[in-house]
């Protein structure tokens, strides 16, 4: 396997081509639980955290910030794509999905429980994607030079609600195959920004 890839406890029943897809589904979410996680420790902490970056490097800080909401917004586009983009597959839930259907065994109740779960979280995917497709993966001049036209940031909470259901998704594979549910603290393993502020935070 890939050295980007991370390995989480696998379900003993789960079949090799679903594995293949859900360790590379998985590893997607769990860069991008990190992020989330350091963008709050980082900027959604209260006033202290604030306090020091502004003294420490403020520009510094602000380009951590967009390039992790650039990638947030990326992967999760990403993750909640269609299964293929003309002849090529995509890394995406769908994809899981369509190989747990494909299997020659099928657990169609599991498909039927992701595809639902997926159904749920593209509703909120939605307002990303369009940011996607016209500012982040594509210059669109009429998109950026629009007086009208605006994208922000997506917020705390609709990121939460986003990452709630991925989190659903990876561990509805894993008891599906006979395992047991990731804990939320694997997800984010080495999201640790506090320890940064610590290291910024004036002496007394």
């Amino acid at each position: 396997m890939s050295k980007y890839l991370m390995h989480p406890p696998i379900a003993p029943n789960m079949p090799p081509k679903v594995e293949e897809l859900f360790v590379w589904c998985h590893t997607q979410h769990c860069r991008l639980r990190r992020e989330f996680r350091m963008s709050v420790q980082l900027f959604g902490s209260g006033p202290l955290p604030i306090h020091i970056i502004s003294q420490a490097a403020r520009g510094f800080f602000r380009d951590v910030l967009d390039a992790f909401y650039h990638d947030m917004q990326l992967t999760i586009t990403r993750l909640t794509d269609s299964a293929s983009t003309g002849k090529r597959d995509n890394i995406c839930f769908e994809s899981l999905i369509k190989r747990i259907r494909d299997d020659k065994h099928p657990d169609t109740s599991l498909s039927d429980r992701m595809t639902a779960l997926l159904t749920l979280v593209n509703a909120d995917v939605d307002p990303i994607r369009l940011h996607r497709d016209k500012m982040l993966a594509h210059n669109d001049l009429a998109s950026l030079t629009s007086t009208t036209l605006q994208f922000l940031n997506p917020s705390i909470s609709r990121l939460e609600a986003i990452l709630a259901r991925f989190d659903e998704l990876i561990n509805e594979v894993q008891v599906g195959y006979g395992g047991v549910k990731i804990p939320l603290d694997f997800f984010e393993l080495g999201a640790d920004a506090h320890s940064l502020l610590k290291l910024l935070s004036p002496t007394k």
